[in-house]
C-alpha cells in the first residue's frame, strides 16, 4: 500500500515513521505546500494524509476541496492541534480517517492505516447497485448460482490453486505415475469449495481456477481457503496418495468476467482472469496463501491479523497469510 504524508512537522512525520521502521507500510513524505503538485502525480489508490496544522480557514477549505475532488482518492486529515471543530464533517466529504492530538501522541499503527484504507465512500449509482467496495462496474453475481447466466458479465471471487513443484516430480516419476495422485487432490478441491458455493471453472495441469458467486457483502471463499491451508498435513496423510507432504499455493481475487460454462472458456478474454493466473504462476511462492487488496476488505475481522502485506504485483496490493509453525 502506498502512503503519502503531506506535512512540514518533524513530530508528525515521526509518528508515522514507526510504520516504515517495522516494515509494515512504506510511507513517503512531501511538504504541505506541494499538495497540489503532489496529488497530480500520485497513483489513484494512494492513501494520502494531510497535516492541517498551521493552515488558515481558507487554505484548509482549498486543500480539502482538492482532496475530495480527485476521483478515487483516499485521504485523511492529521490535526495535531485539534483545530477542526467538526471532524465528522470531514467524513461526509469523503475523508477516510481523522487523527487528532491524542491519537498522534500514541503513534500510528498498521491496523489503523488498514482500516482507513478499507473505508470507502458509497455514493451515487454504485451504492444503489449494492456497492461492493470495488471500482465502478462491480456486478454482484449473488449468493449462489441461481441467477447466473452464460454470456453475461458478473463479479466473482476467483480462486487459483495449484500443486507445487510438480514439474520436477513429473520428470522423476513420469506422467502415468503422477496422474493417480493428482486425482485425489482435484477431488479434495471440489469437496472443500462446495459448501461456499465454489465451482471449478478451469482445470490446469496441476490445479484449478475456481469461481465463487459474490454478492458484494461477503466473501466466504476466504474462510474456505484459510481452512485448506491449515488442513494440508491431514490431506497429505489421509487422502493425497503421495509419499510426501503435499504443498500447494492459493490466490484469491475479486473481479469481473463474462461467465461461460465449464469447457466453453477457450476463447474467453478477461483482465481478472489474466490477473489471477499471473499472480498464481508468476508471483505466488510455494505453500503460501495470498489475497489481493480487493479481497482483504471482506476478510472476517477475527482473521485479519493473520494477513500481512506482501508487496505489489501489477499495480495491486497483495497480502499473505501468516502460516502457523
Amino acid at each position: 500500500m502506498e502512503i503519502v504524508l503531506f506535512s512540514d512537522s518533524r513530530a508528525v512525520r515521526e509518528a508515522f515513521a514507526g510504520l516504515s521502521r517495522r516494515g509494515k507500510c512504506g510511507v513517503s513524505y512531501m511538504k504541505t505546500g506541494d499538495l497540489k503538485k503532489g496529488m497530480a502525480s500520485l497513483a489513484a489508490d494512494t492513501l494520502v494524509y494531510l497535516d492541517v496544522s498551521g493552515m488558515g480557514e481558507a487554505a484548509l477549505k482549498k486543500a480539502l476541496r482538492l482532496l475530495s475532488g480527485k476521483d478515487g482518492a483516499r485521504y485523511a486529515v492529521v490535526d495535531p492541534k485539534n483545530s477542526i471543530r467538526d471532524a465528522g464533517a470531514l467524513f461526509h466529504d469523503g475523508a477516510c480517517d481523522y487523527i487528532g492530538r491524542e491519537t498522534l501522541r500514541g503513534g500510528i499503527t498498521e491496523k489503523r492505516i488498514r482500516r482507513a484504507a478499507e473505508f470507502r465512500k458509497t455514493e451515487g449509482p454504485a451504492a444503489e447497485a449494492g456497492d461492493c467496495g470495488l471500482p465502478v462496474g462491480c456486478r454482484p453475481s449473488g449468493r449462489d448460482w441461481k441467477e447466473i447466466r452464460s454470456g453475461q458479465e458478473y463479479t466473482f471471487c476467483f480462486m487459483f490453486i495449484e500443486l507445487d513443484n510438480l514439474k520436477e516430480s513429473k520428470k522423476t516419476f513420469g506422467d502415468a505415475n503422477l496422474s493417480n495422485p493428482i486425482e485425489p487432490f482435484l477431488r479434495h478441491v471440489e469437496r472443500r469449495i462446495s459448501p461456499a458455493g465454489g465451482r471449478v471453472w478451469m482445470w490446469t495441469d496441476y490445479g484449478a481456477i475456481v469461481l465463487f458467486p459474490f454478492d458484494g457483502l461477503r466473501c466466504d471463499a476466504v474462510l474456505t481457503c484459510f481452512k485448506m491451508m491449515l488442513g494440508r498435513k491431514l490431506f497429505s496423510i489421509e487422502e493425497s496418495g503421495f509419499n510426501a507432504w503435499v504443498s500447494y499455493r492459493i490466490v484469491l481475487h475479486i473481479g469481473n468476467t463474462i461467465y461461460r460454462s465449464k469447457g466453453e472458456t477457450g476463447t474467453l478474454v478477461s483482465d481478472s482472469l489474466n490477473s489471477i493466473f499471473h499472480l498464481g504462476q508468476k508471483y505466488a511462492r510455494p505453500g503460501q496463501f495470498y489475497l489481493t487488496d480487493e479481497v482483504f476488505g471482506f476478510v472476517p475481522a477475527p482473521l485479519r491479523d493473520f494477513f500481512v502485506p506482501a508487496g505489489k504485483f501489477e499495480g495491486r496490493d497483495i497480502l499473505r497469510m501468516r502460516l502457523p509453525l
